[in-house]
C-alpha cells in the first residue's frame, strides 16, 4: 500500500481528527487495505476525495478534482430527456416515513426524501444533508454539520430544527410502531438530539457506537429529513427535499415525480424530466415486470428477482446489473425451548446443508456464502479467516446420537410464500431427511404477525444493512426485538458489544471474528448466503444504480 509523501501528509494531519490520524496511522501501518481505509475515514467524517488522495495519490487526486467539479462536461451539455420508465415493487400499504419497514416504501422515501448521509455499494457514506461529522473520544457524541441552502419542496429552508425534529420522532420510544426503534434501541433516545445552532447537531448516545453515521444514513428506512412541523400524511404530499417531487401518486400502480429545479447537489441534477415508477405487487413483480420490460413498457426493472436476472443474462437487449450485499434469509432456531433448545441438535441442522447448492439453487448463482454470522464477506471488517461449515453428515449424526435423538425428531418451519422461500423451505425438508428430522412446513400470509417470534424454526427476509449493527442489536442480542431464535448469550452480547463501540476497523475485525465463532459455536441460526441486488436495464440506459437496501439512483441515468 502506497500513500502520499511523509511531508505532504504532514501538512494534512493537523487538519484530521484524533480518530481520523489513528486511521491513517493503521493505513501506513499495513492494518487497513485501501477499501478497508476508505469506508472507515468516511465513517469517522473524513471527505472521500481527501481519503482517496491519502490512499492513493494518482488517482484520488484525479477522483477528487472529478468530485469537486460535478458532472462530466459531456454529461452536463447532454439534453434532458423527457422521461425515465422504471418497475419496483410496490409498497405494502400506506407510506410513512415513521413506520415505513418494507423495500417498497424504502424506495419511494428515497425518491423525494434526503438523508444525512448516503451509503453507496462500496459502504462509504456519502454526505448529502450533512455537510461532515466527527464523533468525540469514545464515539459517545457525534456531532453533524449541516449544508447550507437546502430546501424542502415548500420552499423553506431545511435546518437543525428539522433534523433534530425528524430523529426525535423515530427515536420516540413511546411510538412502538416506530420502525427504527429495532435500529435505536439501546443507542439514542428522543431528547438527545440537540441543536447547536443552525446547521449544527450533536446525538448523545446511550452506548459508544463506531459506526453510528450509518444508523442516522440511507441504511435506516426512516430517516429522511423532514420539516419540523410535518404531523403525517406523506403519501399526499411526499414532502421532502431530494431531487424528484410529487406529480401524482396512485396506490398500488404508480407514482409520477418531476425533476426539482431547486435541489442543491449541483453534481446530482437529474437528467430526465419526469421519473415514472410503475409499482408491482410482490406475487407478480417477478413475471409482470419482466413482461413490460421485455415488452419495451418499461426502461429498467429495479431490484428484481434472480431468475429474472438468470432469464436476461444472455440477451443482448438488456444487462443486468448486480451487486454483492449484506441481506439474507435467516433460518433460526429457538434455542429456549422445543427440540432446539439443545444446540447440538441446531449445530446437527446446520450441518446438513450445502450451502454450495443452495447459493446455485436458490439465489441462482447471485451471491456469495454465508458461515452462520450475520458478519457478511461484503463487510470489510468480517474475518474471512474463520472456518467456513461445510456439510457433514457423520458429525450431524453422531450430535444427534450425543443429544439423545438418534432417530431424529419433528418440527414445524413457519414462513411467508415468496420464489427463494419457497425453495429454501424445500432445501431444509430435504437436508433435515437426511438424518432424520422431520421438519413440517407452515408457509403463510401472516407469518410476521402470527408465527414469526413464536416459531421454533422460521425463515425471515433480512435486508442490506451498510452496518451489521442492526442484526447483532435486534435479531440476535439477548433483548433484541426481533429474536425470534430466543437466544441468550452473555459472551455474544459481550462480543456484540465490542464490535459496536469499537472506533475503528482493526478494532472492529477483532471483535467480529469473535462474534463469528461464538455464533458457530451456538447456531441459533444459518445464513447459507447473502444475496446479490440485482437490476435490468435497457441496454441503452446506463448510469441508473440500485443499492444493496434497494434505494434507485435515477439523477445519473442517460438513455442513449
Amino acid at each position: 500500500m502506497s500513500i502520499i509523501n511523509p511531508r505532504r501528509l504532514d501538512a494534512i494531519r493537523p487538519g484530521l481528527s484524533e480518530r481520523e490520524n489513528q486511521i491513517v496511522d493503521d493505513l501506513g501501518r499495513g492494518g487497513l487495505s485501501r477499501r478497508d481505509f476508505l469506508r472507515a475515514a468516511s465513517v469517522a467524517g473524513m471527505s472521500l476525495p481527501l481519503a482517496g488522495f491519502i490512499a492513493a495519490p494518482a488517482l484520488a487526486a484525479k477522483k477528487a478534482t472529478s468530485l469537486k467539479a460535478g458532472p462530466k462536461a459531456g454529461a452536463k451539455a447532454a439534453k434532458r430527456a423527457p422521461l425515465l420508465r422504471v418497475g419496483v415493487l410496490a409498497p405494502q400499504g400506506a407510506v410513512d416515513p415513521v413506520l415505513a419497514n418494507n423495500q417498497g416504501s424504502l424506495l419511494l422515501l428515497g425518491q423525494t426524501g434526503e438523508y444525512l448521509a448516503f451509503s453507496n455499494n462500496n459502504l462509504e457514506l456519502e454526505p448529502r444533508v450533512a455537510l461532515s461529522w466527527s464523533p468525540n473520544a469514545d464515539s459517545t457524541l457525534w456531532t453533524f454539520k449541516l449544508r447550507k441552502g437546502i430546501k424542502f419542496h415548500n420552499g423553506k429552508p431545511l435546518t437543525a430544527d428539522d433534523v433534530v425534529a425528524s430523529f426525535d420522532r423515530i427515536a420516540d420510544a413511546t411510538n412502538k410502531k416506530s420502525n427504527a426503534l429495532s435500529v435505536f434501541k439501546g443507542v439514542l433516545q428522543k431528547g438527545n438530539i440537540k441543536k447547536v445552532d443552525d446547521y449544527t447537531v450533536t446525538f448523545q448516545l446511550d452506548t459508544p457506537t463506531g459506526g453510528f453515521p450509518y444508523l442516522v444514513s440511507s441504511d435506516n428506512y426512516n430517516a429522511i429529513i423532514l420539516p419540523r412541523d410535518y404531523a403525517g400524511g406523506w403519501d399526499t404530499s411526499f414532502i421532502g427535499s431530494g431531487p424528484w417531487i410529487l406529480e401524482k401518486y396512485t396506490a398500488d400502480q404508480s407514482v409520477s415525480l418531476k425533476r426539482n429545479p431547486s435541489y442543491w447537489d449541483a453534481t446530482r441534477q437529474p437528467r430526465f424530466d419526469r421519473l415514472v415508477l410503475t409499482l408491482f405487487p410482490p406475487e407478480s413483480f417477478s413475471q409482470a415486470g419482466l413482461a413490460q420490460l421485455q415488452g419495451g413498457q418499461l426502461d429498467a426493472l429495479s431490484f428484481t428477482s434472480t431468475a429474472n436476472g438468470t432469464a436476461l443474462k444472455g440477451d443482448s437487449n438488456f444487462v443486468v446489473q448486480s451487486s454483492h450485499t449484506s441481506g439474507h434469509l435467516e433460518l433460526h432456531m429457538r434455542s429456549d425451548q422445543g427440540p432446539f433448545a439443545d444446540k447440538r441438535l441446531r449445530q446437527a441442522f446446520a450441518l446438513t446443508l450445502d450451502r454450495d447448492a443452495i447459493l446455485k439453487g436458490v439465489a441462482d448463482g447471485f451471491g456469495v456464502l454465508g458461515n452462520d454470522s450475520p458478519m457478511a464477506p461484503a463487510y470489510t471488517t468480517t474475518d474471512k479467516s474463520v472456518a467456513q461449515r461445510k456439510k457433514d453428515l457423520v458429525k450431524a449424526k453422531q450430535l444427534l446420537t450425543d443429544a439423545g435423538k438418534p432417530d431424529g425428531f419433528e418440527v414445524q418451519l413457519d414462513s411467508y410464500h415468496r420464489a427463494d422461500i419457497d425453495l429454501l423451505s424445500q432445501v431444509a425438508v430435504a437436508a433435515g431427511k437426511e438424518i432424520g428430522i422431520n421438519i413440517k412446513l407452515n408457509l403463510q400470509d401472516n407469518y410476521y404477525d402470527k408465527a414469526w417470534l413464536n416459531s421454533d424454526m422460521g425463515i425471515t427476509d433480512y435486508g442490506h444493512r451498510g452496518v451489521p449493527n442492526v442484526y447483532l442489536n435486534a435479531a440476535l442480542k439477548s433483548d433484541g426485538v426481533w429474536n425470534a431464535a430466543h437466544y441468550k448469550s452473555a459472551d455474544f452480547d459481550a462480543a456484540a458489544k465490542a464490535f459496536i463501540s469499537a472506533p475503528e476497523a482493526v478494532a472492529q475485525k477483532a471483535a467480529s471474528k469473535k462474534v463469528q465463532e461464538i455464533l458457530l459455536e451456538d447456531s441459533p441460526l444459518v445464513i447459507a448466503n447473502f444475496g446479490d441486488v440485482l437490476t435490468i436495464v435497457r441496454k441503452n440506459l446506463t448510469g441508473l444504480k440500485t443499492t444493496g437496501m434497494g434505494h434507485v439512483e435515477a439523477t445519473e441515468a442517460v438513455l442513449s
